[in-house]
């Protein structure tokens, strides 16, 4: 009948949004309850090894911290969390880096990448909070060279 809009530049009605989130967030609680989380996520090379790969793959969407919004982030609904702010259990997040979340536009990064590659982003994520900008661009910059793609 075409009543709903699906245009990506309009927000959801209240009730939408509210249907959307929950059903989104309940269904990843579910599924990341039962994930065994690794005991090295603090693990000083898998945490280098994440800066690379948050960088590559999600620092467009989810920006940097100190980061201008990217046309990307902007244009997407709904507009992706800023990860810096990110605060999920680790299971909860992996549970999306891997698998995605339908009609966001967040990838199923599981399609592409090994369960360590993810945690390792998982494993990056957690120090975000903490890093500013320049702390953030040292440790790309450190992973890129030691894993030889200099820029």
């Amino acid at each position: 009948s075409g009543i709903f809009d699906v245009a990506a530049d309009r927000p959801h009605h209240p009730l939408e949004y509210w249907v959307f989130s929950t059903t989104r967030w309940h269904s990843v609680d579910t599924r990341a309850a039962d994930i065994e989380i690794p005991a090295d996520l603090d693990k000083p090379a898998r945490i280098h090894s994440g800066a690379r790969l948050y960088d590559e793959m999600c620092a467009q969407c989810h920006l940097r911290p100190g980061m201008e919004p990217t046309a990307l982030h902007q244009g997407l609904n709904p507009e992706p969390p800023l990860l810096d702010e990110w605060s999920e259990e680790p299971g909860y997040t992996f549970l999306i880096v891997k698998r995605g979340v339908r009609s966001t536009g967040m990838p199923a990064w599981g399609a592409t990448h090994d369960d360590a590659a993810l945690w390792d982003v998982v494993a990056f994520q957690r120090q975000m909070p903490d890093l500013t900008a320049r702390e953030y661009e040292a440790m790309v910059r450190d992973a890129e060279q030691d894993a030889g793609h200099e820029h």
